[in-house]
């Protein structure tokens, strides 16, 4: 039985027509995160770490989530990179927005400045709607 996820989101490019890497261009953005270890902090936040699934294929990523608030940096594997995915890491910040974070990635590859908006909603709440 396929494991389901804990969040689902997506990213947007947000200026297409700058340029900006061609190996985005016609990709839905649609993205299953998967949070395979959850190390809750005194502060209230907790040390996330697990596995992203896209069109490209799985990344890792590592970061942190409080109620209010997720960050998180994500890496490609090698063959999601050969299907065409960002060979760099991937930096994701977003806030807490009625059921869902909301935020804006960026990274920069082969000189050049990526960034867009994503939001994450817990698989959880949307069973809930």
């Amino acid at each position: 039985m396929a494991r389901i996820p804990d969040f689902i989101g997506n990213w947007m490019i947000d200026n297409p027509s700058q340029g900006l890497l061609s190996y985005l261009w016609g990709s839905t953005g649609d993205f299953s995160l998967f949070v395979d270890k959850a190390d809750r902090r005194c502060d209230g936040k907790s040390r996330i770490r697990g596995r992203i699934e896209d069109e490209f294929g799985s990344a890792t990523f590592r970061g942190e989530i409080s109620d209010d608030e997720i960050k998180f940096t994500k890496r490609y594997s090698r063959q999601a990179i050969r299907r065409g995915a960002a060979p760099v890491r991937i930096e994701y910040i977003g806030r807490k927005s009625s059921d869902s974070f909301r935020g804006v990635y960026v990274f920069t590859s082969k000189g050049i400045k990526c960034e867009g908006t994503f939001y994450v909603v817990a698989f959880d709440d949307l069973k809930r709607n």
